[in-house]
């Protein structure tokens, strides 16, 4: 198996650059020019392929609808490493052996470490100054950054205070 390629900060800090400087209300409107700014292609409305180094060069956002009727983009995910097709165990071991020097490129680019585990699955969080958040979500075949805005990070934020946990926060609704 040949080795896994992982994004340097060369490469992943002007985008991380773009995504978090980004105003604290984005339009979901301005997504394609935020796309073509990174010189990354739209292949719909919300998805499409980065220009990066890595073997699947996918990237998607999520945008949430406000009152007055428009909507924001609240999360923009891409592929930081290559993405492994069936490498069972030992894939999943240079994912994790890989991990480290990906928080470390993170960490160069944002000017700090992790503030924090990611609270679920196995990965990184970056609490912004600007209140906006960077994670590090480490699969089992590929490690995926996400850059949250404020307003999903402060939900994210509201609901570990809260103890909400993820895998089981529908559990006491009423069926």
């Amino acid at each position: 198996m040949d080795e896994l390629r992982v994004l340097t900060e060369e490469e992943l800090c002007p985008v991380l650059a773009v995504l978090t400087g980004l105003p604290e209300r984005t339009p979901f409107d301005a997504f394609p020019d935020i796309v073509a700014r990174l010189g990354w292609t739209l292949q719909g409305p919300r998805r499409g392929v980065t220009n990066l180094p890595v073997s699947l060069r996918l990237f998607s956002a999520i945008d949430l609808d406000n009152p007055d009727g428009s909507t924001d983009l609240v999360k923009v995910h891409f592929r930081v490493t290559d993405t492994l097709r069936d490498a069972g165990w030992f894939g999943k071991k240079q994912i994790e052996q890989a991990t480290p020097t990906m928080v470390e490129t993170i960490s160069g680019c944002l000017g700090f470490p992790p503030t924090r585990p990611k609270r679920v699955q196995p990965g990184s969080t970056w609490d912004l100054p600007n209140g906006k958040m960077v994670v590090l979500d480490q699969g089992d075949d590929v490690i995926v950054v996400q850059v949250f805005s404020k307003r999903l990070a402060d939900v994210e934020r509201s609901e570990i205070r809260w103890g909400i946990d993820p895998a089981h926060d529908l559990d006491d609704r009423p069926s």
